[in-house]
């Protein structure tokens, strides 16, 4: 390759070679563990599965959108607006 710049003319050539170095030896020195794996399920999946379908339900029979619910909602957000009812 050669680079060339104001004044600057040079040439590089590659000196090194890549040597492939000796193969892979396993340690034979390290005992051998069978592998096993384990899976713990926690309750919490069938807990969030029960909640989701709860909200669903609520969801269907319109109870986010009830006057309560909406009076709760427009308190908090003018309770973190500094405008308290």
């Amino acid at each position: 390759m050669y680079v060339q710049g104001l004044g600057h003319f040079s040439s590089i050539e590659p000196k090194a070679k890549l040597t492939l170095k000796k193969a892979f030896q396993a340690d034979t020195r390290k005992e051998n563990f069978p592998v096993t794996d384990t899976v713990e399920i926690s309750s919490t999946g069938s807990t969030r599965t029960a909640l989701l379908e709860q909200i669903r339900q609520k969801i269907k029979t319109g109870f986010y959108n009830s006057e309560s619910v909406l009076e709760d909602l427009s308190h908090g957000f003018a309770n973190s607006m500094g405008q308290g009812l």
